[in-house]
């Protein structure tokens, strides 16, 4: 009877390896965030429960199986965002498919923050802000960089429930950022003057003491100093933040409460306020004035056209006197 105990054997490893066979399979399809279907995207359950893993075909098709049913379905690919999304608890049978189709975004190889318009990502004008010195004698942060991305068309302003679609919508998204920190603001256009020229000066002798003779004589010397156009914080501007792969908010969409008037904005972590952030860099755009499609000027008094007029003058002469000193050295 040496010919039974295979046989035995070969019914236990039977019995033993078909425990919980066949298990539960788990159908869907799986798109990019266009609607697009996405092959090559790793489906997965929690490890107790998976038996054999899934993998999106061309047609982003995807079978799971699976030893009972999962809380959730994971979905994953390099370079997209991570997708889970919960299983109901009462299926019943054997097969189930899945009623919700997952989207994976790409995330941009870059952090930052990115216009997003007909499925591309447009990385937004960066800078750190510096110290300047306006024409009163106040020091604050500001930017020297004019934007160069202008929005032609306006940004999505969302509504309840409605997420932006990608193939459709412009809007604001931030990659790899500190999310709830995240604010914007309008800024508007000052002339100023560096601040650590000022700071060389000081070292040189000027009184640091905060007094009135040292007011008067940062002003004195920004009269003496060549201005340029800077950036500073205006008003800030009401936006919701849209995590796209709630709870890892990789990506997360920046939605104004209302649409944004013409002129330059700034999407910043506290930078441009100068409220100590970690994240120093400020994201620029602007709105352009529809009339002209260009950044608007803003309106001067007549007292600030001849204090430009006059500043003007005194810059020429300046060249002057620089340009004769420097030839008569040569000579």
């Amino acid at each position: 009877m040496l010919w039974a105990v295979p046989a035995v054997v070969g019914v236990l490893c039977c019995v033993a390896g078909c425990a919980g066979y066949p298990g539960v399979v788990i159908e869907g399809t799986v798109e990019d965030w266009l609607g697009q279907p996405l092959p090559g995207v790793a489906v997965t359950a929690s490890a107790e429960e998976s038996l054999r893993p899934g993998l999106s075909d061309p047609l982003g098709r995807y079978r799971l199986r699976v030893s009972g049913f999962p809380k959730s379905v994971v979905f994953m690919k390099s370079g997209y965002t991570r997708v889970l999304l919960p299983v109901p608890t009462a299926t019943g049978g054997l097969w189930y498919r899945m009623t919700e189709t997952p989207r994976l975004w790409p995330v941009p190889s870059m952090e930052g923050v990115y216009l997003a318009e007909k499925g591309r990502f447009r990385p937004l004008d960066s800078a750190l802000p510096a110290h300047f010195i306006l024409h009163d004698g106040s020091i604050i942060p500001a930017l020297a960089v004019t934007p160069s991305v202008l929005l032609d068309a306006p940004l999505f302003v969302g509504g309840p429930d409605v997420f932006p679609e990608p193939a459709t919508d412009r809007f604001l998204i931030a990659a790899r950022m500190p999310f709830q920190e995240t604010r914007l603001w309008q800024l508007r256009r000052e002339s100023a003057t560096p601040a650590d020229v000022l700071s060389s000066r000081k070292r040189a002798g000027v009184n640091k003491s905060g007094s009135p003779e040292d007011a008067a004589a940062k002003k004195q010397f920004s009269d003496d100093t060549f201005y340029q156009t800077v950036w500073v914080a205006d008003e800030r501007v009401s936006v919701s933040l849209w995590p796209v792969d709630a709870p890892d908010n990789t990506l997360y969409v920046i939605v104004p409460a209302a649409p944004l008037p013409p002129g330059v904005y700034a999407v910043h972590w506290g930078g441009i306020t100068g409220n100590g952030a970690l994240e120093q860099r400020v994201y620029l755009f602007a709105v352009p004035d529809p009339a002209t499609g260009a950044i608007p000027e803003p309106q001067k008094t007549e007292q600030q056209r001849q204090q430009e007029e006059k500043r003007e003058q005194q810059r020429q002469q300046r060249r002057k006197e620089m340009d004769k000193a420097t030839n008569e050295g040569m000579g």
